[in-house]
């Protein structure tokens, strides 16, 4: 598949045909193809998969992959390790961000988990990937945003960074359709403050 070359800076103003537009908070397959051009890996794990877009995106790469989400009725979370003693080319996880969207009630679910407490689990998390999920030579790429409340924002990204410095260099990705970003919610909000119109990509080779 031809791709123009994974750069700093991604945008994707459509999210293309993977995975279910509908499903609130999905990225984009885009994303997910260029990675897997970029790092060229034989088998993709997404433990928490959502509506398949990871799924669909390997698919059509012909790329063995394993997936995993509360949303498809596992009664397990990720520290639970469903994937057991399998070990992955690349790993790639996108978690909620704590609960900005509220996905389900369990305490196992991330998005029931305040944003001051987030980074710590956020950090276990990838810790434990990277370590019991991620093959050797193989990398871990989560794809993480920021959330504001109460005047202040939580940049997640900086958590994983303080955790272990990436592999690469860290990938800007351009949001679309974001609601903060609106005409309409800066007329609300008297333009006080600046809309968060991206997410990051950051990776860790093992």
């Amino acid at each position: 598949m031809k791709r123009k070359p994974l750069t700093t800076v991604v945008s994707y103003p459509e999210r293309g045909p993977w995975g279910d537009q509908k499903f609130r908070g999905n990225c984009s397959g885009h994303l997910v193809v260029d990675l897997c051009c970029y790092l060229a890996p034989a088998s993709v794990l997404d433990p928490m998969e959502g509506s398949g877009t990871t799924r669909d995106v390997c698919r059509e790469l012909g790329i063995e992959y394993a997936g995993f989400d509360l949303a498809s009725g596992m009664n397990e979370d990720v520290f639970a390790r469903p994937w057991e003693d399998r070990r992955f080319d690349l790993v790639f996880c996108h978690p909620p961000y704590a609960d900005m969207i509220p996905y389900g009630k369990s305490e196992q679910c991330l998005s029931t988990v305040k944003p001051r407490n987030f980074g710590a689990v956020l950090v276990a998390i990838a810790d434990l990937l990277l370590n019991e999920a991620v093959a050797d030579g193989g990398h871990l790429a989560i794809l993480i945003g920021s959330l504001r409340r109460g005047g202040k924002v939580w940049a997640f990204n900086r958590d994983l960074i303080q955790w272990r410095e990436p592999s690469e260099p860290e990938i800007i990705k351009v949001q679309h359709n974001v609601a903060s970003a609106s005409t309409r919610t800066g007329m609300l909000y008297g333009n006080r403050f600046i809309p968060i119109v991206d997410e990051r990509v950051l990776i860790w080779r093992k």
